[in-house]
This record gives structure tokens, sequence and C-alpha cells, in this order.
């Protein structure tokens, strides 16, 4: 799910106890006040992650983008000459 939003990132962590990667959250602090900063650092990071599974042979990568169907298409682009 490529986080565009710090609420999504502080309701995720809420619910779920999960710990964050310190390249993630160096991310969220840059762009805790820049909302236009962090959509696009969050499809960034997403496109990374997305494509290093790729990469490394997963079988499979689902991504859920919250309704917004700007993040389906970007995240797309970024990794559409893998698949």
């Amino acid at each position: 799910m490529p986080i565009v939003k710090s609420s999504q990132i502080e309701k995720t962590v809420q619910l779920s106890g999960a710990s964050l990667p310190h390249e993630f959250t160096e991310m969220i602090a840059r762009y805790e006040h820049d909302r236009e900063g962090l959509y696009e650092a969050g499809i960034e990071y997403s496109i990374r992650q997305c494509r290093d599974l790729i990469e490394h042979n997963v079988d499979g990568v689902h991504i859920y983008t919250m309704n917004d169907p700007l993040v389906a298409i970007r995240v797309h682009e970024g990794i559409k000459d893998l698949l």
C-alpha cells in the first residue's frame, strides 16, 4: 500500500503494532508537513519496493491504492518494464 497520507500509516501502525523500516520512518518525518511531497515520496517508495520484490522473483504483488486510481497508474508506470 503506497503511503500517500501520514494518517494512513498512523492508523495502520496503531491497529497492527507493526514496526517500520528506518528508511520509511525517515521519509514520513521528512514530509511530515508537506502533503504533496509525501504523496510523491510514498509512490516512489512503493515503486522501489515493488521493483525489488519482482526482481527477486516473488510470485506476485498486490497493491492497495485506497481508491486512488492515480496511485495505481503511477505505480504501474514505475514497474511495467518488469511485468
